[in-house]
């Protein structure tokens, strides 16, 4: 006696996820020119995908190091701070700008307003 529920083969309804695993194989093995024979067929059939799949500006890998990595400052005197482990509090310091240097917290008048800048940026103090 058959069931009520059609159940489905593999021939019929196949899986999404090997379906995809098979597609990046085949991905993996492909020539530089099927790539781009790939990317031509997909510019003119799915534009937005295409865009996707290819920005227009590309990130240039070199830009990233020329800024240098952001250092918290005090929005108010443009001093450096820092959060200290001992209490977990962010404190003015001088010294070392690197964690494996000196630094020596000390007390600046007031509490430190926590910004991030490039260390290439110049510093703007309040007016």
């Amino acid at each position: 006696m058959g069931t009520i529920i059609p159940l489905f083969t593999p021939q019929e309804q196949p899986c999404s996820e090997l379906a995809v695993l098979r597609q990046l194989a085949r991905l993996n093995r492909a020539t530089s020119e099927e790539m781009r024979a790939g990317l031509e067929l997909l510019c003119v059939v799915d534009p937005v995908g295409f865009d996707g799949a290819l920005p227009a500006a590309r990130p240039d890998p070199d830009a990233d190091a020329e800024l240098g990595e952001p250092v918290a400052v005090c929005g108010r005197c443009g001093g450096m701070v820092a959060l200290f482990p001992e209490d977990l509090s962010w404190r003015h310091y001088r010294g070392a700008v690197n964690v494996f240097g000196v630094q020596e917290a000390f007390d600046a008048g007031h509490e430190p307003a926590v910004e991030w800048r490039l260390a290439e940026e110049p510093e703007e103090l309040p007016v």
